[in-house]
């Protein structure tokens, strides 16, 4: 039943001013039905309104249909332990005596799955119920069955190279027992590959770990495999303008990762470039790579013939 004051707005819109004829057959235009669904939904408030017409002989009958979806009453929350509810309420991103929107919720319920995933609860599950009392308003439960947290109990560095198995493992100690998850998983290789390169380890990558989990999966141990363990030491002669330190920097070795075969020429190529840089146009680099006096160790060296300085 529409209100009585939207009744004599139809009417306005419908016989555009003008007394009904009885026994009259009515026709709308597209317009003049657009101009009603607006108002039905910008005016009156509601969050559907659709025409129907339906043909019976020579006639046609037009059916006006509306709801209203309601507000939502109250939200409450359920099995919450590792984070208070104004936190999960933000995550939701609905507020109570909003309008009930059963597809909001939804969403807002998947980003609280998704925000106890991102804390290292991969099984966590969100059970949304609905009661509508009066067939309008809402109801909202959200139940939260958390599982458990997964951290990270053990590292271990598998490469043919013991020395920097013992040294890696001894660097990420400090990461066991933190939560699992991709962010803490991400950080353990990027964290790796910049210690790696200070130490020498050129070529050393965590590619992804295998992941031995126990029974409940509140635990899990990380395997990770290294295919090139080999410790590199850079030596340069025939620097006389340019101080080592300099090249260094421009090298960036603490920084510097590769999966070339032939690291030597992409460090001359660095060293060449801050040359030119500085107005050694004849500057050259020669490298050799050779191995060195214990297994998995290599020597990488330059040689440096700068040429004339050009200054402007």
């Amino acid at each position: 039943q529409l209100p009585a004051s939207l009744q004599g707005t139809l009417k306005k819109i419908i016989f555009q001013n003008q007394k009904p004829i009885e026994g009259q057959k009515l026709s709308f235009t597209k317009s003049c039905l657009d101009q009603l669904l607006k108002i039905l939904i910008s005016d009156y408030g509601y969050d559907f309104a659709k025409i129907q017409v339906e043909h019976i002989d020579d006639d046609e009958i037009y059916h006006l249909i509306v709801m209203k979806n309601g507000k939502i009453l109250n939200i409450t929350f359920s099995g919450i332990r590792s984070f208070s509810e104004t936190v999960l309420r933000q995550e939701l991103g609905v507020n109570e005596k909003s309008r009930f929107d059963q597809n909001s919720l939804v969403e807002g319920a998947e980003r609280i799955r998704q925000f106890y995933v991102y804390h290292g609860f991969p099984k966590t599950v969100v059970d949304l119920e609905i009661q509508r009392p009066n067939g309008t308003d809402a109801m909202v439960r959200i139940k939260v069955h958390e599982g458990v947290q997964t951290k990270i109990s053990d590292i271990k560095i598998v490469s043919k190279n013991h020395e920097f198995n013992n040294l890696s493992e001894t660097f990420l100690k400090s990461k066991v027992r933190k939560v699992f998850t991709d962010v803490s998983l991400a950080e353990i290789r990027n964290e790796s590959r910049n210690f790696f390169s200070k130490k020498g380890y050129l070529k050393a990558e965590l590619q992804d770990p295998k992941l031995i989990f126990n029974e409940d999966e509140s635990k899990v141990s990380l395997e990770f495999k290294i295919e090139r363990p080999e410790k590199y030491e850079v030596q340069i002669s025939g620097y006389k303008k340019i101080n080592r330190l300099d090249i260094d920097r421009a090298m960036d070795i603490n920084h510097f990762f590769s999966v070339s075969p032939s690291i030597g020429s992409e460090l001359a190529t660095k060293i060449r470039s801050f040359y030119l840089s500085k107005g050694f146009a004849r500057v050259e680099v020669s490298t050799e790579e050779m191995d060195g006096d214990k297994i998995y160790e290599k020597i990488i060296r330059f040689s440096v013939s700068e040429g004339p300085q050009v200054e402007v």
